[in-house]
Order: C-alpha cells, then structure tokens, then sequence
C-alpha cells in the first residue's frame, strides 16, 4: 500500500481466516483504497459495513459515501484529488470508531498508519478497549495514545492490547487539535491459549479448582508449559506443566484460602514458543465474619458522596479485607429510646441487622437521643433500652460478639446543636456504665475526632470521608481477629546459656479460649518458657486476651558441634470460636551461636573464571603423578542446581557436585570429563608445603564468562557481577556466573564440611579471567572496579575478610584493549595488601594459542600456590601482627595437653583434636623461621 497516496473513505474489516505466522493473525483491517470498499477477496466483492462510525446518539454510518462529513469525522481532497479517512479539528471525546472483533480470541495489537495536516495546535489520539457489552455503561481501558503535530510525516504506531475474549476496540481525539489523516489500520490477535476457568480476577475461587484453559484458534500446538504459584510475575512461578500436550492442571494439594494465585500458560508450535498472558485468581477465605455497623445518619454516611466507597462501615470493609462482610445498617436520626419519634429497634434498618446474623455488631448510638426537646424524655428509659437493644443481637443464633461505641465531638455549628453538646455530658457516662455493667468493650470515637474539626462537614455534627476513615480504623484496630507477634527474629547464644524474649497477644475479643501452640522446628535446641513457666502453650481467654503474655527463648548448651544455627518457631492456633481456630501466625526465627567446636579445621580454596579457570588440559596430556587419585584433598565443582532455572550452557555446563570427591582428573567444570585444569598442581603443591592442614578446593569456572554486568560474549555466558542475578535467552545471563558459583559452589561445599563437625575456613581465592572483558572498551575501563568489587563482594558473602585473592593476569593475546585489563589487575594488586598477581605470559598453551595445554596449566597451578604459600600467615601468628613471639607462645601455652578442645585457638596444627608435645615443636619451627 502507499501510504502517501489514499483513495477515496471507507472504512471495513476484512476477518483474515489464515494466520500471518504462528504466534499472530490479522482480525481486522481498514483500508482507504478503493472507492466503493476494500476487497475481501481477489474479486470483486466489496465490504461496505464492516466498521461504524458512531456518535453519542446511537447514530453510525457505513461508510463508502465520498464527500461525507459526520460527527467530526470527514472526508477532503486536499491530497491531490485523493481521499482519505480524517479526524478533523473538532473531533472531540465521545466520537470514536468501533471495533467488534466477534469471534476472534481476543485482540493482540492495533497497528495504525497516519499523518497530520496543518494546523497550529497539538492533539491527542487515546485507544481504548473494553470486554463489556455497549450499553452505555461499559469500563473502557486507556491502551496507548498518538500525540499529534503539525505537518507530522506518515508514521506507524503499534499499541499493545493482549486481551482475551470478545474485545472491542475504539478511538478518538481525546481534544480539539490538528486533524489526522488515517489511511490504515490493522488489529491482530495474539495465538496464545485461552483461558477456561477459574476466570481471570475472578474472587472466591474454591480451594479445589482445576485450571482449565484452552488452545489457540490459529494452530494445533504441540505443548504447553504451565506456570503456578503467588508471584505476581506469573513467569517467575514454578513450572507445573512442561512441554506437555494438556489442557488441566490439579494443584496438589487444595489451595490455601484467601490466596491471589497467578498462572500463565505457554504454548508450543513444534519448537517456537508462545508466552502466553498473565492470569490470576483469588481463594475464597476459610470463613467470613459478618460485621453489623448499627448507628444513625454518622454510621450510614450522611453528607459523605458515595457512601458505598467512602462511609466509615465501607472504608471498615476495606481494611478486613474479603475475611470480613461488614454491612451497613445506619438510619438517620435513629434513638436508642423506643418512645422517642424515631427508635432504632424496628425500624427496617434494625430488622435488616437482625437478619444479618452477624458475628461482631458495632453500636454506635445516642447523639439522637441528645437532641433538643429530646433528652428528658429519654434519658429515663436510654439505659433499659439500650441494653435491650444489645440483648436482641446477643440472642441471635450467631452468638455475636458485641461492641459498643462512644459518642462522637461536636463541633461549633451553625445550626441547632448546642443542647446535643450538654446532653452528651449525661448520655456518655450512660454509655460508659451499660458497656461495664453488659460486660461489653467500649470503643473510644471521642478521642480520635476531637482534634480533627476539619474532618466534619460544616454542620459540625457529622464526620466527612476522612472522618469516616478515622472512625473505620478506630473500629477495625478494636475488633479485627489476629494474633500479633513483638518480634520476627531472636539472637541466643549456647554459651551461657543466653535468651531472649518476644510477647505474644491477641487482637480481637475471642468468645472462647483461644489456645497458641509454640512449635520450634528442631527440638532440643531450645527452651521455651511463657511467662516463666515452662511450656509451649500460651491460653488466652476473653478477660486476658489483650495482655501480652511474655515467650522467653533459651539457648540449650549441647555438646554438637552445629556451628551458628537457627531453630524457626511457629506457632498453631485452635479455639472453639472458629475465628480464631487455625488462624494464621507468623514465624519467629531463632538465631543460636554454637559453642561446640570438635572438629577439624580444614583450609578452603576458591577457584573462579572463564575457560582458563575451567581447565581445557587433556587429562591424558598430565604428568603421571596426576593420573591417580590425590587422596588428602578434597574437590568440589558448581554447576547447574535442580530448580535453579539456570539455562544449559554447552559442554562447559554440568550438573553441581552434591558432595566432596577426591582430586582427580576429569572432575571438573568439563561435562565430558576430558579434560582438567590447574586445580592439579595446586592441590598437590599446597598439601606438600601445608602437610598438617586439611585442604579442599571450590571451583566454578565457565568459557566466555565475562566480569562486567550485561557484557555479552560472542557464545553468551554471562557474567560475574555480584547483583542480582537475572537471565533469559533474550536478555542474557546477568550476573549468573558469580550466583552459580555462590549458591552451588561455596555455599553448598562449607555447609557440607559443617555438616560432618568440621570447621571451614576460606584462605585464598585464585582468578583466571579477563580475555572476554578485554574485547569490549567499556568492560575493559572498568575492569578494576569490577574486580575490587568481585573481591570485596566474596570476602563479605563468606565472612573472610582476610582472605588473599590472587589474580592470574591475562596473556597478550586476546582482546583489542588486552593491555588495559592487564593494567587493572595490577593495579588492583598494588592497592590491596591481601591480593597479588602472577605472570602467565610464558605457559605453555594449546594449538588455538589461548588455552594452556596440560603443561601450561601444571606450571599455573604451582604458580598460584607459591603466591598464596608467599602471602599466608605464619603457622604460630595467632595475634596476628606478622610475627610469631612471646605473646603468642602464651596463646599456645593456654590450649596445652588439652583433649578435646575443639579447634584449640587454632593451636591443634596436626588436627588430631590434641594439642601435644608435636604441635609444640610445630610452634617452635614457626617461632624460628
């Protein structure tokens, strides 16, 4: 089509009954090319009445009629003699072009191809959609805008609509301004699944409902993938369905109630993909207390506009939440005094009440019965009858809980309130001895209001909205049902022992016991006393529920070697009133430090980087001292975690080490086994000059990797930035790097040597990268930040601050700005006392001239080694100041023939769990070095 030369307006929708491609189809087109319509098909058929052009009255024409002008919408011959669909300068709000997709599974995109004349003022074209019917009162949704110039050229704009159902589309100028020339306009629909049940938005789904949803229209796909769960970035939930050709999914087991669920389903066309869009949907809760707000014109919301929204007993809905139904049984000018003109018991706001069957009544009553000529025939009978009133409510088959409220300030008004304001000083007190005689809390209104006149209208009697909205949270603090923790976490210690403290309450009056069962998640480990008893229950009644019952914590001083632990008690709730029965408590989280050390120390090493750190050495190539096991030190390799959600990464990806294995060829990050790095050498060299330690490697290293965030290698690694961790095929893999090598590497491996009784302890880290970063200007300026922070970041994730980091500087031989990494990590070296670098530029490599041959990574690993050996404390330095003296044989002399002793102040060098007469001499070598 050219855009540039329209023929005559007309308006149509041609129903495209192939789809495009497999993940669109077109659903509708307008097109401006003939003069009698816009062919549907190679012939001669016409479409003439496809869309209508409507106007506030219901009016529409059917377009083909040239030279028509309507309801703003015209036709010229400005364009050489040709026409073209305008919106004119008055086209204005409420004049729109309609679209009903009929049949079509909901709308994808609108495509729009327009330009403007001359004119002085700018404008605004608004789309919108709405599944509603058109009745007049349908809910239209803003989807984009087109904002308009003068003289602006042909353009194309898309709006991105995904909906589902039957969608209809409009727009219009949202405000007189220029006019626009329209010559195009296409609407496609998105082949995603459709959905079937529970509904999107929909509340009060059944714990037990089975999603359902349905294919696309346009194509028969060959799976889907379905993903479940509370997060409201529907593809961040778990997958529950995998490539799998279903239409059903049964969560097992039921759902939780009063729970937002999201899930989204995906479709498979052979091997393309289509997400599919978000859906969501709402658990009923297990139960619903009804709650009755009985009062006069101040409970219904006299004066306050939309007293559905803005009423104090709808902002009291609000704040329950869907756990509660409150309603609204206010009258105005209602008296408690059934001898007065207008009594509330009744009347059919009363009856309304009682037929409610509510669980919590509010009253809030009286002011009436204070008003002028009022109060002397009232107050005789206002105490009998009020607590008839309550009596009535009371006796209800639903056992209500009963709350009575204060009367409210008045404030200086304009009209005949004065004697309200005298009368109230008799009615309060009144109010005050029913609550107290009936047993009955009272809620105080008073003394929220009386500083906030401007939240009254001007009569001074009656509260406004934000009046309202004081008295539902007055209300909402005195009778919603909860039970509320002082604390989230504790700190104990096993020395000691030491506690700690958190007070337990209820919020809410309970018509039965409410008893809360405190369950620590491992038993043994602490004690749990309430109010200086021990047990593990806490009784609360309606007399003590709001007092704070005090939960102590204590550590018990086992003789396990834990290390810091943490034990998580939850708390269960059961009650005969069934409000409080299975209530949702939080968890208090327990930290305990352990004071058991029996085990061994045992040295950690890291190793990380990109393919030189992951080792391309043929194992065949090693020396023959590595082609048998080394049995005295331990390895460990991350890689992929089940449910991690990492994508495969080539050969270099394999699954993570689950345990420790011995030091042996081929247990690398190479998934075929082929190959080794220079972890070889430098197990072997570290053990033969640290006999005594206990040594084990870590290592994760992966081809490509780069360290600056969002840096894309050519085969798309990822990166080791230390942020937050965030991949996909489209967006790459940022920051994987470093969370793989945290969460599946270091982590997994020190938690393993706790769990046996050992004591782990990070002593150096060494890094082979740079070859990536140094092929991208950016990365390559940035590269010593990135590494000062990549160091930074590892001592403070493992809690060694004193760990050394040596740095393996890159060869010459990649990357256009090689000599700028170089200088980094030479830098990054010279600024740091605990960090050093080695020289690689003569190992020997493989025939691609980048990877160190087996040889080459032999020499590395002894090179690293002698760093470390070159930077590590002396055995004996125990203060530590660098030099092994008198003060430290003191330290030495304090762990002497101990049995036992735990790591012994790091005293134990031979690790036999004894410091004797063999550590001593140990000590006197260090001594006399």
């Amino acid at each position: 089509m050219n855009h540039l030369k329209c023929a005559c307006f007309i308006i149509t929708v041609i129903l495209i009954l192939t789809a495009v491609h497999a993940y669109s189809a077109i659903i509708a087109q307008t097109g401006f090319e003939v003069a009698e319509g816009f062919p549907d098909s190679p012939g001669t058929t016409k479409v003439t009445a496809g869309f209508k052009i409507t106007d506030s009255s219901g009016d529409y024409w059917e377009g083909g009629k040239a030279g028509y002008q309507y309801a703003g919408i015209w036709t010229n011959t400005k364009h050489g003699g040709a026409q073209s669909a305008v919106f004119g300068n008055n086209n204005t709000t409420g004049q729109y072009i309609l679209v009903d997709p009929a049949g079509a599974d909901g709308v994808g995109t609108v495509e729009f191809w327009w330009n403007t004349y001359s004119g002085s003022s700018t404008g605004t074209v608004v789309i919108q959609w709405t599944t509603d019917t058109l009745n007049g009162s349908e809910t239209w949704t803003t989807a984009g805008s087109i904002t308009l110039g003068s003289l602006l050229p042909w353009s194309k704009t898309t709006i991105v609509i995904n909906q589902s159902g039957d969608v209809k589309v409009r727009w219009y100028k949202s405000a007189a301004g220029n006019g626009m020339d329209l010559d195009d306009v296409v609407i496609s629909v998105s082949a995603a699944a459709g959905i079937v049940g529970p509904a999107n938005g929909a509340t009060g789904v059944q714990p037990t409902a089975i999603l359902e949803w349905s294919a696309p229209s346009l194509y028969a796909p060959t799976g889907y993938d379905v993903y479940f769960g509370t997060n409201p970035t529907t593809a961040a939930n778990p997958k529950v369905v995998d490539n799998a050709l279903q239409t059903t999914y049964n969560p097992d087991p039921d759902l939780a109630f009063a729970t937002t669920y999201y899930w989204q389903v995906d479709t498979y066309d052979g091997a393309a993909k289509q997400s599919g869009r978000p859906w969501s949907f709402t658990t009923k809760p297990e139960f619903v207390a009804k709650v009755a707000c009985v009062g006069d014109s101040i409970t219904y919301g006299y004066g306050i506009p939309d007293i559905g929204t803005n009423s104090y007993p709808a902002q009291l809905q609000a704040m329950l939440g869907a756990g509660y139904q409150v309603g609204n049984f206010g009258r105005s000018g209602a008296r408690v005094s059934q001898i007065s003109s207008n009594p509330y018991k009744g009347s059919p706001e009363y009856n309304a009440a009682i037929a409610f069957e509510p669980d919590i009544v509010f009253i809030a009553l009286g002011i009436n019965d204070c008003s002028v000529g009022q109060w002397e025939t009232n107050e005789p009978v206002f105490t009998a009858h009020y607590k008839d009133l309550i009596s009535d409510f009371m006796m209800l088959p639903s056992h209500p809980q009963v709350y009575l409220g204060t009367l409210m300030p008045v404030f200086s008004p304009p009209y005949a309130y004065p004697a309200i304001y005298a009368n109230m000083a008799e009615c309060t007190p009144l109010i005050q001895q029913i609550a107290l005689g009936e047993g009955l809390p009272l809620i105080d209104l008073y003394k929220p209001l009386e500083s906030h006149p401007e939240c009254y209208a001007v009569d001074g009697l009656h509260p406004d909205k934000n009046g309202a909205a004081i008295i539902a949270q007055t209300v909402y603090e005195a009778i919603h049902m909860d039970v509320h923790l002082s604390a989230e976490t504790l700190l104990v210690e096993e020395e000691g022992p030491t506690s700690d403290v958190y007070t337990i309450v209820l919020n809410g009056i309970p018509k039965q016991d409410v008893t809360v069962t405190l369950i620590p998640s491992e038993s043994g480990q602490v004690l749990l006393k309430v109010n200086d008893i021990e047990t593990d229950t806490v009784v609360f009644t309606p007399v003590n529920y709001n007092q704070p019952q005090t939960v102590t914590v204590t550590a018990v001083d086992d003789t396990l070697f834990e290390g810091p632990h943490s034990v998580v008690i939850s708390h269960s709730c059961s009650s005969g009133y069934r409000f409080y029965d299975n209530v949702v408590i939080s968890d208090i989280s327990v930290s305990i430090a352990d004071n058991d050390y029996y085990g061994k120390r045992v040295k950690v090493f890291l190793i990380g980087g990109q393919s030189n750190a992951a080792g391309s050495g043929l194992n065949t190539e090693y020396p023959a001292v590595y082609q048998s096991p080394q049995t005295d030190v331990e390895f460990w390799v991350g890689g992929r975690l089940p449910g991690d959600n990492v994508p495969d990464y080539n050969a270099w990806d394999r699954p993570a080490d689950t345990a420790f294995r011995l030091l042996q060829l081929g247990s690398g990050n190479y998934q075929a086994g082929t190959h080794s790095g220079f972890e070889m050498s430098l197990g072997r060299a570290l053990k033969e000059a640290l006999p005594y330690d206990n040594i084990a490697i870590v290592k994760y290293g992966m081809s490509g990797s780069a360290l600056m965030r969002g840096l894309r290698s050519s085969d798309g690694a990822g990166d080791w930035d230390s942020g937050p961790p965030a991949w996909s095929p489209g967006e790459g893999f940022n920051g994987v790097r470093y969370h793989v090598f945290k969460t599946s590497a270091v982590l997994p491996a020190l938690q393993a040597i706790v769990d046996r009784g050992d004591m782990p302890e990070i002593a150096g880290m060494f890094w082979m990268q740079g070859e990536t970063d140094a092929g991208n200007l950016t990365a390559a300026n940035t590269y010593e930040a990135s590494l000062n922070k990549l160091i930074d970041t590892v001592r403070a994730d493992f809690s060694t601050p004193e760990m050394r980091f040596i740095i393996g500087r890159i060869r010459t031989v990649m990357g256009t700005y090689n000599a700028t990494v170089r200088t980094a990590m030479l830098n990054v070296a010279a600024s740091d006392p605990l960090t050093e670098w080695i020289n690689t530029d003569d190992l020997p490599v493989n025939a691609d001239n980048v990877h160190y041959s087996a040889a080459g990574l032999v020499e590395l690993g002894e090179r690293f080694a002698d760093a470390y050996l070159s930077m590590a404390p002396k055995r004996g330095d125990f203060e530590p100041d660098g030099d092994v003296d008198l003060a430290d044989f003191s330290r030495f002399a304090e762990q002497w023939l101990s049995t036992h002793c735990g790591f012994c102040g790091q005293a134990d060098f031979t690790s036999d769990l004894n410091v004797d007469l063999e550590d001593f001499v140990l000590f006197i070598e260090g001594w006399l070095e």
